[in-house]
């Protein structure tokens, strides 16, 4: 049951990993074969893969404002993660496997993957000593 999980969880990394390209390089996703899909356990994945970017993204954009670098970082890999969502959802809906437990895990996953991005948004502000003053959305 925790397959279909998997398939989001490799089509929400490939493509991160091809929106992340031009800025970061071509980067191997290689993952065990054996690995805990729950939903809770998938969404911190593909949060930590896509989070792990953040610097190498304010290396090739020195120009950028702290606060911008970090706003247009979230926006690109959110994207990313819809994309990956949308075309693992495509997929399940394909195999009609698209429903009840499976659609409520992968609905989890996505909750929990944009209470990820937030957390991860919020802390990066404190870091950086950044006030939350616009697109402040509670997670």
């Amino acid at each position: 049951s925790q397959q279909p999980l998997e398939l989001l969880y490799r089509s929400a990394l490939a493509k991160l990993n091809e929106i992340l390209a031009p800025e970061l390089g071509p980067q191997a996703i290689e993952q065990a074969a054996k690995q805990d899909f729950t939903p809770e356990a998938t969404a911190e994945r593909i949060v930590g893969f896509a989070t792990g970017f953040f610097g190498g993204f304010l290396e090739n954009h020195p120009e950028m404002e702290q606060d911008s670098a970090l706003n247009e970082f979230i926006e690109l890999i959110g994207g990313g993660i819809e994309q990956g969502f949308a075309e693992a959802r495509g997929i399940l809906k394909g195999l009609e496997i698209l429903n009840g437990e499976i659609e409520q895990n992968v609905d989890k996953t996505y909750e929990l993957v944009q209470q990820g991005l937030e957390r991860f948004r919020l802390a990066i502000m404190e870091q950086l000593g950044l006030s939350e003053n616009k697109d402040a959305t509670p997670a």
